[in-house]
């Protein structure tokens, strides 16, 4: 039974519940399913089911294929957002609200570790949304298990530079490139008004001051005040004609020359497009229960799906690059249509234990790799101002 409710929650229930219930019981030859009787049925199933499955996968991918790396580096770009959540008084006390004029709206704090180049989200927290952004970060990256093959080259944006966070990477073996402003660091904003390209500069947890200290000694009770690191301040000219201020753990200028930088940094935008696919394209805010058990379990399904999708489209991209004549652009998988392809087939695929998994990750390759669209180099888009679409599940109210 347990198996059945994992297959129908990974199934991306986002039509009518019961819908969805119906359809579901046809694929299995089940009788009749109430929404009762899954909402009972699913109080018993853990949400940590989904994030062990998901380190399965992603721990067998990362074993037996060859994936994709920057220089020897296995990229994970860790950035936060927040997820909008049904109303009811159990989810208002456990992930808090984001308040505005009128009331309190229900929100969760969320943190994705994603592969860039891969596709793949290696790590997803769901946190209470005034929790810290910067130490959900770091949880996260105890969370995630090394590369046998490569090392670990995190890319954070500007939330995120901190002396803690940074001594926590460095001595924790983990390589990282950040954005910064010229508000976190003196020394960084004297590297801005020199004029110089790049420098390295020297901190120490003795710039700390107040609950900033405190922090530090309690994260890392090992590391003396006075020990210093070394990072390097790197200043890339944007064509807005705005400067970007990196800051790196890779010291070795001829290994890692200034001009890898822009490029490698633009590469965190993943992290970015990894979201919008997963609220806009998937819909994980459109929520299959009003409980943080149930909602727990979707967000965790979500990226579990996600996952699968992608990496059976990436298989397929790398098959249609291979046998594809020359076009004017090169092509790319179709994420909405490839997402759809799994609605469905997944379930009848992983419950029938004589199906040929084999053969049917090639039939939904090939069906992807039908769905291409064409990769413009250097096409921009006018920024469009953030619509709030409603899911039906967001906006009820618990009576």
């Amino acid at each position: 039974m347990s198996s059945c409710l994992i297959l129908l929650i990974l199934n991306l229930m986002r039509r009518s519940l019961q819908v969805e219930l119906n359809n579901f019981g046809k694929f299995m030859s089940l009788p009749i399913i109430s929404k009762q009787a899954f909402s009972s049925a699913r109080k018993k199933l853990l949400p940590t089911a989904f994030v062990e499955l998901n380190k399965t996968l992603i721990r067998e991918f990362y074993c037996d294929n060859e994936f994709k790396k920057f220089r020897d580096y296995r990229l994970i770009v860790v950035d936060g957002s927040t997820l909008q959540l049904p109303e009811g008084d159990s989810i208002k006390e456990k992930y808090g609200i984001c308040s505005n004029q009128k009331e309190g709206m229900s929100m969760a704090r969320i943190s994705h570790a994603y592969d860039p180049l891969n596709g793949i989200t290696l790590n997803a927290i769901m946190r209470p949304y005034k929790s810290c952004e910067r130490e959900i970060g770091i949880n996260q990256i105890l969370e995630i298990p090394s590369s046998n093959c490569a090392e670990d080259l995190y890319l954070f944006d500007r939330g995120y530079p901190s002396i803690t966070l940074i001594f926590f990477l460095i001595f924790n073996k983990k390589d990282f490139v950040m954005r910064c402003s010229t508000a976190w660091l003196a020394l960084v904003n004297k590297v801005l008004k020199s004029g110089k390209r790049e420098a390295i500069i020297e901190i120490n947890p003795s710039m700390l001051v107040g609950e900033k200290r405190k922090d530090f000694q309690k994260r890392l009770p090992n590391v003396c005040l006075k020990s210093s690191i070394k990072i390097r301040v790197l200043i890339i000219d944007l064509c807005t004609g705005e400067k970007e201020i990196l800051i790196t753990s890779l010291l070795d200028k001829n290994k890692f020359e200034y001009e890898v930088f822009k490029d490698l940094y633009q590469l965190r935008w993943g992290g970015e497009e990894n979201y919008k696919f997963h609220k806009v394209r998937i819909e994980v805010e459109n929520f299959s229960g009003k409980t943080p058990h149930a909602i727990e379990q979707d967000f965790h399904a979500t990226v579990l799906t996600g996952n699968i999708r992608a990496l059976l489209a990436e298989e397929a991209q790398e098959e249609e690059v291979t046998c594809r004549r020359k076009y004017k652009y090169d092509y790319k998988i179709n994420k909405n249509i490839s997402i759809s392809i799994l609605k469905d087939e997944i379930v009848e695929a992983l419950f029938d234990p004589e199906r040929d998994l084999e053969i049917f990750c090639e039939q939904m390759k090939m069906r992807m790799k039908k769905s291409t669209i064409p990769i413009r180099p250097e096409r921009r888009f006018a920024h469009i101002p953030k619509t709030h679409r409603k899911y039906p599940m967001n906006a009820r109210r618990a009576l």
